[in-house]
């Protein structure tokens, strides 16, 4: 029983008093910290902020700005093909209602809205007279039975001439004296040719305001603003 005693205590001395590793408990080693060489991260980059959101449900931006408030329709002079070589203006007429609505009133439809004896032979040529129009009032030239022009109430008959609307006397033979009459006139009149010499007419009805004078140009100098 001593050498049993006396050989344990050897073998403690000799080992340094380490118990058996298979005996020992377990312990977990602790966890590995990674190094910043080798560390993978699953993080998203950070986005900047204000950035615009990436979700498929988000609406998409069309880039479109807004329109502007819509410019109000006013009645204006069209033409109209009817058949080769042949059109006349005619006066499309925006009436606002009481309540604020809008409708238009094409005068092509009512029997004399084509407006001239005679039609245009070009589209450029009506497109000259929509240009010189005074849309403020409805007059235009017209061509006449004598393949000149006249300035035209859009009635196409009273209150300016009866027969056709014209607010002058004579055929003007000068298609840019013409024009030159309707794009100079105003609330202060419209120049015609009285077969001699130019008048002024009122700009809404037949009639004489003033005149002679020797020169279209002498004359729109009374009627332009």
């Amino acid at each position: 029983m001593r050498r049993a005693l006396l050989f344990f205590s050897l073998l403690a001395a000799c080992s340094g008093g380490a118990t058996d590793p298979a005996l020992a408990p377990f312990e977990e080693a602790p966890a590995e910290e990674p190094s910043a060489t080798n560390a993978t991260t699953t993080e998203e980059p950070n986005e900047p902020r204000g950035a615009p959101s990436l979700d498929a449900s988000a609406p998409e931006d069309s880039g479109s700005v807004p329109d502007a408030k819509a410019p109000k329709p006013t009645s204006h002079f069209e033409c109209k093909k009817l058949g080769a070589n042949a059109y006349r203006p005619y006066w499309v007429q925006v009436i606002t209602a009481s309540d604020g609505s809008v409708v238009t009133k094409d005068w092509s439809t009512t029997p004399k809205g084509l407006l001239g004896q005679n039609a245009m032979t070009t589209q450029a040529e009506c497109d000259q007279t929509r240009a010189a129009a005074n849309d403020a009032y409805g007059v235009i030239c017209s061509r006449t039975g004598l393949d000149g022009w006249k300035p035209t109430l859009y009635t196409g008959t009273l209150p300016g001439r009866a027969d056709f609307g014209y607010l002058g006397g004579s055929s003007i033979m000068t298609f840019g004296d013409c024009l030159a009459a309707t794009k100079n006139s105003s609330a202060k009149g419209v120049c015609f040719w009285g077969g001699s010499a130019w008048y002024t007419s009122p700009i809404d009805k037949e009639g004489l305001l003033a005149g002679p004078f020797a020169t279209v140009d002498a004359c729109i100098v009374q009627t332009k603003l």
